[in-house]
């Protein structure tokens, strides 16, 4: 079977495909240990920082590389690869389209969500422990206007009670 890639126009073949497999199952396994995915969409996922943070996590874990090698398996069969290939490149032309149209994806690192989301927080902590910094700006800000609070408190509540005798 041959199918002509839309976005290199080289010839992919099937036997093409089990010779690059080869290589880059030998290539992958020393860089990833027993990973053997090597579609042109895993390879342009690895573009981006926080598919590559997620891929080299997933990496760790025994259990998917065993799952991974059973569907790299049936996926490059005899029987499924034109369909393999074809997706592949379908959907790497829509990562193309989306590199295009969003180029901050090839930056945008966990880390960045993580500041954005985490970042007010981080300065409301910051800003609480420089003012709590020592036991006498902690009865500053803390234990004073609590006890001042308190005592309005307890004082409206006497003279409450009083009215009422």
């Amino acid at each position: 079977m041959e199918v002509k890639s839309q976005k290199d126009s080289t010839l992919i073949t099937t036997e093409n495909i089990q010779d690059n497999l080869n290589e880059h199952s030998q290539k992958n396994h020393m860089e990833f240990g027993h990973d053997r995915i090597t579609t042109k969409v895993y390879q342009h996922l690895r573009d981006y920082p926080i598919a590559r943070s997620y891929f080299d996590n997933v990496n760790r874990v025994p259990q998917p590389r065993f799952v991974r090698t059973v569907i790299h398996d049936a996926l490059f069969s005899e029987t499924l690869v034109p369909y393999t290939v074809r997706l592949d490149t379908s959907l790497n032309n829509l990562l193309d389209q989306l590199d295009q149209r969003v180029p901050q994806l090839k930056v945008l690192r966990m880390r960045d969500i993580r500041d954005v989301l985490a970042g007010p927080f981080a300065k409301a902590y910051a800003s609480f422990s420089s003012r709590t910094s020592s036991p006498e700006k902690i009865s500053d800000v803390i234990v004073e206007p609590t006890r001042k609070i308190a005592d309005h408190t307890l004082d409206v509540y006497n003279n409450e009670r009083s009215g009422r005798h």
